[in-house]
Parts: structure tokens; sequence; C-alpha cells
């Protein structure tokens, strides 16, 4: 009885439905299509996350309208396809332009908001500002030395990570900051890990990381990742240590690449399966590779490029099947163009976002205005730079420093140096670009004796850059086995060891930057602050040096450090 019901019923639905399509039909039944009933769509079997990434941008905001295209162009592919972008950066945002220098970094953030930065971590050269205001470093009791740092982390609106960045042994409890964040794209839990070299009690402004600390960086990604695994995806460290490659044409092919670098280090020492991906950074290079089984990418400095890393999902159990990795991408047709204004992706062209640079525009105004201030010099030719060989901008800075402070001698870093003096008529944004760090000039007393076996540690460790000196020529070679240095006078005279000299620097290597002055017990009390910048020694004394008569003017030249060989020196 009840099937014979069922029937009927689905017959009277049958016929109601032919008659309702005979009395709306605008011609005969016969010509009306056969109406096929809907497919449903099948939902997709797998999600892609493109992490896209920079680090080292160093100021650079100029560049991020740019960029910021690339990264629009991306996000549209991920959003057609049901994707999603991860945005990070691997630390060492502000310094190092006029325009983020000014205001401390506040316009690297303002940036970043406005391209729709997920996460960061935390760079050594974060901590150049020191507290908030003019001084770079504390010099009042009530002065923070990381005042400038807190207030970009407090004006953020995206999270800092930083896992092993430690106040007595604890991870720092500083606003915005925490160990590892979640990030949360198209459903897919992404924990997000922070780590800064190890390097950087060595070579920060000592007075500005006092206090602190560095925790071994493969130990701690091992404790947060397996706390993260179980409630996450996939897991990211965002490591300001950096690698070194030059061929990317294929990712598990590592012999192009430096292999002791500092994040291959961590990618070796990590637990198989604790992370799925490294972005690296602080080394300025290029890197997109495979090692120990782990992702690695760094994408060089300054906003010249980015890297990419395409995560795919199988769905919907959300499994990570495959990291694809890209070689970095120059956001300008080559790596060291740094004016271009448009460039291509994937066949099309890339155009600067509107809105990012609506965010940059008032920051780089500010800077030019500065930049473009005469200095009444015109040089007749250029001065350049080297991180790791005698340079005629290291003999002019070292030259500078030492008439600034009227010392015997002057010692200056090859990293302190980041651009050429360029030829023709000199502008204040020419030499801000060759010194942009707010390193103070300081004086003290150190035997010849001692400065010699500075020398020869420095010529033995072969780390950093070479330093550039001044008021004496220094000559590190091999003899009976050992590394011997001898010091003369500018008359070529030999310094006898016990001379005591009055030495002039900044007070980043004075206390304790790029090691330089830790292999000897150098007297403390001698140190004195000379009252002025390194930066403003060096403006008024290329006005002075210009205006000198050609036969008072230094030769530049010839090296005044001599090593027999290469650095790290051996002797057999």
């Amino acid at each position: 009885m009840v099937k014979r019901y069922a029937e009927r019923k689905l017959l009277m639905r049958a016929a109601a439905a032919s008659a309702l399509a005979l009395s709306v039909g605008c011609g005969s039944p016969a010509s009306e299509p056969v109406r096929q009933p809907q497919s449903v769509a099948k939902p997709p079997s797998e999600l892609t996350i493109s992490v896209l990434s920079t680090n080292d941008v160093h100021g650079h905001i100029e560049r991020l309208p740019l960029l910021a295209g690339y990264v629009d162009r991306i996000r549209q592919a991920r959003r057609t396809d049901g994707g999603d972008v991860l945005l990070v950066d691997a630390g060492d945002l502000f310094q190092g332009t006029l325009a983020s220098n000014l205001a401390e970094g506040s316009p690297v953030i303002e940036a970043f908001h406005a391209m729709g930065y997920d996460v960061a971590t935390i760079g050594n050269h974060e901590f150049d500002f020191g507290p908030t205001g003019p001084r770079a470093t504390p010099s009042e009791p009530t002065d923070d030395a990381r005042g400038a740092l807190k207030d970009r982390l407090k004006q953020a609106r995206f999270p800092f990570v930083a896992a092993n960045l430690q106040q007595a042994g604890e991870a720092v409890a500083w606003p915005n900051v925490s160990a590892v964040t979640v990030i949360e794209k198209s459903d897919v839990r992404i924990g997000v890990i922070g780590l800064i070299t190890a390097e950087t009690p060595s070579i920060v402004m000592a007075a500005n990381f006092r206090g602190l600390d560095v925790a071994p960086l493969a130990e701690s990604v091992a404790r947060e990742a397996q706390s993260l695994r179980s409630r996450c995806d996939a897991i990211i460290v965002l490591a300001h240590a950096g690698g070194k490659c030059s061929d990317f044409s294929n990712p598990d092919d590592v012999t192009s690449c430096t292999a002791d670098s500092e994040v291959f280090e961590l990618a070796r020492a990590l637990p198989t399966n604790s992370v799925d991906l490294i972005v690296g950074g602080h080394s300025h290079a290029g890197v997109a590779h495979r090692v120990n089984g782990v992702p690695i990418v760094e994408a060089y400095s300054n906003g010249r490029a980015f890297g990419r890393v395409d995560l795919r999902f199988s769905l919907p159990e959300k499994q990570l099947q495959e990291a694809r990795l890209f070689a970095p991408q120059p956001v300008c047709p080559t790596i060291d163009d740094s004016a271009c204004t448009t460039g291509r992706y994937d066949g099309e062209e890339v155009r600067p976002s509107a809105r990012v640079g609506d965010a940059v525009r008032p920051a780089l105004a500010q800077a030019a205005a500065k930049r473009n201030e005469p200095l009444g010099v015109t040089l007749p030719a250029r001065f350049e730079r080297s991180y790791d060989a005698p340079s005629t901008a290291g003999h002019l800075v070292a030259d500078l420093m030492r008439t600034a402070a009227g010392t015997d001698v002057a010692i200056t870093n090859g990293g302190g140096l980041r651009a050429h003096l360029p030829s023709g008529a000199v502008t204040f944004g020419d030499v801000f670009e060759l010194m942009p760090f707010d390193n103070r000039l300081v004086t003290f007393e150190l035997s010849a004796g001692k400065l010699a076996q500075l020398l020869k540690i420095h010529a033995a460790s072969g780390k950093h850059g070479l330093v550039s000196i001044s008021g004496f020529t220094a000559k590190v070679r091999c003899q009976d086995g050992f590394i011997q240095t001898r010091l003369s006078d500018p008359r070529g005279e030999p310094i006898d060891d016990d001379r005591l000299l009055t030495v002039a620097t900044s007070d980043f290597l004075s206390g304790g930057g790029d090691g330089f002055f830790v292999g000897v017990d150098m007297p403390r009390a001698n140190l004195r602050d000379a009252g002025k910048l390194v930066r403003d020694a060096l403006v008024h004394g290329i006005q002075q040096l210009a205006a000198a008569p050609d036969a008072r003017k230094p030769e530049f030249t010839t090296p005044r450090l001599v090593l027999e060989s290469k650095r790290p020196m051996r002797c057999n």
C-alpha cells in the first residue's frame, strides 16, 4: 500500500512538471531543449600557499612599491585557485637609508602594513638606533637601550618572532614579540619560529645589547617545533642567519653554495621532519636549495629581490605534499638595477603598487631634501669601498677619523662602509650612504704591541670585514711557522712595541663589535667620547680636505695593511 502511494505521488509530480513546461514555453514543446540536472562541483583536492619572503631590506622603502606589485600578482593567482599568500621578512628591516633612519624605521613598518606582511623576525641591525630619539646609545639613566626597537614593535600590526633572543635565560618579554606564532591561511595553520644569528653579541653596539643573549639556533628550533607540530599543518623558520649560493638550476645541488654557512649548519642540526621551510637572511646572498631535506630560501638584500616557496597541501586532510622552490626573483631586470620602475613576471608586466607608493612617499620626500644638501665639495675621482680588501674609501674614512680626533692612529671596520663615495659634487646623501650608521667617534690609548697583536688575530680569524687603518702601516706575514706583524710609522720607521698610541675608532668597534678589540686586554678606563658622530666627522673632514692645497692631500691608493696571503691566514 505504501509502495503504491509513493509511485502515485511520483507520477503526479511528473505530470505537473510537464504541464508547467508547456505553459511557460515560447515555442512548441518539441523545440524546447531537454534540461539536464546540474552537476555538483567536486571539492578541490589540493591547495597552495605561496610563501613570499624578504630579508635585509635595510630601509630601502623606495623599492617596495614595485616589490608589492609582484606580491599582488601572486596573490591574484592564489585567489583564482583557492590558495593564499604568506608574506614574511627575515630581519634587518630598518637601518641603512636616510628615508628610514630619519624616523628610526617607522616608514618601513608603514610600508609593510600597506603590503600586507604577516610576520617578521628581529635582525642584528634592529639594535642600531638604541634609545628613542637622537642618541644612538644610552647615556642617561632613563634611556632604554632598545627604546627605538620597541617603538617599532608596538607600531607594527603584524607579529615579530624571536625564539633564541633571550634576557635572563628567557625569551624577551617585549611588546608584540613572541618565540613563535601561528598564522592561518585558507584554513591551513602555519607555525612560525623566529631566530637571530649567533654572531649578534659580537657585531652589534655592546651598549644596546647589554643584558641580552642568543641561545643556540638548532636547540631553540627543535624545542619550539616539537610543541608546534601537533597543532600546525606546516612549520616555518624565519632565521636572520644566512647562506650563499650562485647556481639555482637544481635545488638539490649545493656545490655552488658555501657549505659551512650558518643557515646550512642549522638545517643539518635539526631533527628529521621538524620543520618544513627555513627563510634566511643576514648574508645578503641568494639561496633556493634543500639541505638535509629542508628547503631554504634567501633573497639577497635591500629589497632587490624576493624569495618564493609554494607549499602544496592535499585536501581535506591538509597534508603537506610538496615545497616547490623558486630561484630568488629580482624586482628589477638585473639584480643591481636600483632605479627601475617596472618588471615582468610570468610573462606579464608588473607595475608598482599605488597604495604602497602612497605609504612611502612622505618619507622619501623628506629624505630627498636632506640627501640633496650640497657640501660645497667636488671630488675628482670616486672612492671605492670594499668589505674584505684595502680600499680608497676605507683609507679616506680612517684618515678623517684620525684628523677629527687628533690621534696618532685610527681604525675603522670594512662592514661599516656601505657605498662608494662618487666623484663630482658631493651631497650629504653621498656621505650618509657611505656611512649610514650613527656610530660615535671615540678615542683611547693602546700600546703598539697590543695593536700588532690585534691585527695578527684579525688576519688569522678571517671573520668580518677587513679593517682600514690610518697613521701607520702594518705588514702581516708568516715567519718561522707563526704569524708576525710589523708596524711602521708614516716615514717607514718601525714602531716600538712599548710605544703608547692614541687611537680613534667607532664606539661600535671599541664596544666589541666585529670582535676586533676582544683579543687583548684593552683598558676600558681610557675610552673617551670625541663628542661627534663618525658621519659628522666625515662631512667636516671632506670639506677641509677639498680646500687643502694639493701638496697637503694624502695618498689613498697604496695599501696600508698588507697581508702575505688571504684571510684567514695560516702558517705551516
